[in-house]
């Protein structure tokens, strides 16, 4: 089976169920990217409408990954809280425009209280219907926790090695992502950090876990907030940048697949950058998924910190071009 067959596949994974209480939203679409002008076409991708979304429920909030199943109407979403959510996303032809949130429950089992000492980063379902989030804060560890006959199991923590002395509190791991079939390091859970190690560097680490280290050329300040893998086995990065005097920008860049597991930083060409004349606030969730129409779809979520200041978004973008590094 070629390679974009077997990503299709796994981009066509079944929903995992999620049971809990709902959370009451509103919402509010965001009909154009830039805030002046009707531009569409940012390169090779096609904007296709956004949401404001808003809660006076307490627990609302920090969303900070994003995993949408295939056909764009389910989504599982991971706030820094410590929450999974169960989202359903609703459209007017292929623009999004609606939202609800029918459960929601703590993102490990054991007890009814969220993650405390955990800040869950990001969120990925493997191949064997696993979902894995990103623990960063002080223990800079992955959970894994698995879905098996309709029912969840017990999850098991990784612990990245070096990760934690490398990086040290709030500093770590911001994204995770299973490596595909036909790549090398296939099944390996990547995960990445968030900015290089020191100031003065210029390399994002990250690690192939179980299989070694690896990393990502760092430029203009910019994060690493989330990452997934392309149909073709290419790999989108998700970067933000937020420096004194509202300098808040953000960044896809898309990384050649021929570079995953090399010795060699990861590098490749920006597919979009934005600054604070678009809808972007803090952009810290990335999903790939395939419409019903087989098209490539890119979803990004932003974290609010629950801020009053600050405003939760999901965006989606269709990749329509297929420009490679």
């Amino acid at each position: 089976m070629k390679l974009v067959a077997i990503l299709a596949v796994i981009l066509s994974a079944m929903a995992l169920p999620i049971s809990g209480n709902p959370v009451p939203v509103e919402v509010r679409t965001i009909d154009g990217f830039k805030y002046f002008g009707s531009q569409t076409r940012f390169g090779s991708l096609e904007f296709r409408g956004g949401l404001v979304v808003s809660s006076r429920d307490k627990r609302f909030g920090g969303w900070s990954g994003i995993h949408v199943q295939p056909g764009g109407r389910d989504a599982i979403i991971v706030s820094d809280l410590g929450y999974l959510l169960q989202a359903r996303l609703q459209y007017r032809g292929d623009r999004l425009s609606g939202l609800s949130i029918p459960h929601q429950m703590p993102a490990l089992p054991g007890s009814r209280k969220p993650i405390k000492r955990n800040d869950s980063e990001d969120i990925a379902i493997g191949a064997d219907n696993e979902i894995i989030i990103a623990l960063e804060e002080d223990k800079q560890q992955i959970a894994v926790r698995p879905f098996t006959k309709g029912k969840w199991g017990k999850p098991r923590i990784l612990t990245v090695p070096d990760a934690r002395r490398k990086l040290g509190i709030n500093k770590g791991l911001e994204s995770i992502t299973q490596i595909p079939p036909g790549l090398p390091y296939a099944g390996h859970i990547l995960a990445i950090a968030e900015q290089p190690s020191s100031r003065s560097g210029s390399e994002i680490p990250c690690w192939i876990v179980g299989a070694g280290t690896c990393s990502f050329r760092a430029h203009d300040g910019f994060s690493i907030t989330s990452a997934r893998f392309l149909p073709d086995g290419d790999l989108l990065i998700l970067e933000r940048r937020l420096a004194p005097g509202f300098d808040l920008a953000m960044r896809l860049r898309r990384i050649p697949a021929g570079q995953i597991g090399g010795k060699a930083a990861m590098d490749g060409k920006v597919l979009l950058d934005a600054d604070l004349s678009n809808q972007i606030d803090n952009m810290e969730g990335l999903s790939v998924h395939l419409d019903d129409g087989g098209r490539t779809i890119l979803t990004l979520v932003s974290d609010d910190n629950q801020n009053v200041f600050q405003r939760t978004l999901i965006l989606q973008f269709a990749l329509i071009d297929d420009q490679r590094s």
